[in-house]
């Protein structure tokens, strides 16, 4: 019997590889020294030196401990260490490296003439495979390895929560989105934004998502035979599902506090959420930070306090991000030129002038986008039955400064 732990890494030219390695401390680097060049997946970045050991990982219980010489993502907290459990992953540049989990096979390995079991050599001829295309390398020393391309999330992040903003403001190389996408919640992003993000993801726009909250005071829905534990760290597993699902790019979480909201006695004003929040002067000082860095031709986001009933969370994220992105147009940058908020349909006739959107040819994207968060009844059942009866998905327009029209920037 061989134990092995999996990883699978997603190259920021959309390509992915899985591959099985034994149960020990390997490093990824800037060297054919290292356990995996990171070389063949991304580019040198600085003119400093090229470590073989920028990031190493080792297997520690049911989890692998990281170190890395500089400041990274790792799970959604930056530093330089840290720790990935299963299904959890880390961002290194523009590379994502996922954990997927400990394994066992029930048979013996074949050894290779003149190799060993151990991580430098298995992983060595995980390079030479990618390198030189020889699967059959592979098999023969029975590394399950599977490539693809990858059509979801390719470099997904997840932002800490910080009370500063120096991580928000950290710009990487090729980072710019099109269509910026904000919302306050894990499944808000698929409920309504969902049909606009696959007709984007098909006109191969990049986007980029903020939530603002991680969704921890919601509520398991009746009848959810899935994993229990705490709630936002499978909300947040949910809604990187749905995003793959989708087509997103990135993934940024504010991680401010989620407020219950279970009875109109609990209902708070946005002015309120936005003081518990940090006050407004700060969450608008951030949101232009976020849309500085990503410098998007388009920001979505929900509509402020209007006719239409909201949650009181989304009135708040669309009365900071009008601000900020007021404040930006006053200073007549060449971005954003278009903001739309999204309508409910089942309350649209408080926009008569909204601009319709056709779930065709994505509805069932959409469809598996909302049942990938199996936690929550507002996405997996309600808003699947919505959008079996409201064929349109609905936006008001802010502001539209493209030559193109909004139906042609982005249908096919």
């Amino acid at each position: 019997m061989r134990r092995y732990l999996r990883i699978r890494l997603d190259a920021p030219d959309g390509v992915w590889h899985v591959v099985d390695l034994p149960v020990e401390r390997f490093c990824c680097g800037f060297s054919h020294e290292s356990d995996i060049d990171l070389r063949h997946f991304i580019g040198v970045p600085g003119k400093g030196p090229r470590y073989s050991d920028e990031l190493c990982l080792a297997p520690e219980g049911g989890s692998l401990r990281v170190s890395s010489r500089r400041r990274i993502l790792i799970a959604g907290v930056e530093g330089r260490s840290g720790r990935l459990s299963q299904g959890s992953f880390l961002r290194y540049g523009k590379l994502k490296i996922s954990f997927m989990g400990f394994f066992e096979e029930h048979q013996e390995s074949p050894s290779g003439p003149g190799f060993s079991w151990k991580p430098a050599a298995a992983v060595a001829v995980l390079v030479l495979g990618i390198s030189v295309g020889l699967p059959a390398f592979f098999t023969n020393f029975h590394v399950p390895r599977e490539t693809g391309t990858q059509t979801g999330v390719e470099a997904a992040a997840l932002l800490p929560e910080t009370d500063g903003i120096s991580s928000l403001s950290d710009k990487e190389s090729g980072e710019r989105a099109d269509i910026l996408f904000i919302h306050a919640h894990p499944d808000d992003e698929s409920i309504d934004f969902g049909a606009l993000m696959a007709h984007s993801d098909f006109k191969d726009l990049d986007t980029a998502l903020v939530l603002f909250t991680d969704g921890e005071s919601g509520i398991f829905q009746e009848g959810y035979a899935g994993p229990r534990g705490d709630l936002s760290t499978l909300r947040l597993a949910e809604v990187q599902r749905a995003l793959c699902i989708l087509g997103n790019d990135r993934y940024l979480r504010l991680g401010l506090k989620n407020h219950p909201y279970n009875s109109i006695s609990q209902e708070m004003s946005p002015r309120e959420v936005m003081m518990i929040w940090g006050g407004e002067e700060r969450l608008v000082s951030q949101i232009e930070t976020l849309i500085r860095r990503f410098e998007p031709i388009v920001v979505v986001s929900p509509d402020g306090p209007s006719q239409a009933r909201e949650h009181f969370e989304h009135e708040a994220v669309g009365l900071v991000v009008a601000e900020a992105v007021s404040r930006l147009r006053q200073e007549k940058l060449a971005y954003p030129l278009a903001h739309l908020v999204s309508v409910d349909p089942r309350q649209k006739e408080f926009y008569p002038d909204a601009a319709a959107f056709p779930r065709a040819g994505v509805t069932d994207i959409q469809r598996k986008a909302l049942k990938s968060h199996a936690t929550q009844a507002d996405a997996s059942l309600f808003a699947v039955q919505m959008i079996e009866e409201y064929d349109h998905e609905y936006y008001q327009i802010k502001f539209w400064h493209l030559d193109q029209s909004p139906e042609d920037y982005f249908l096919p």
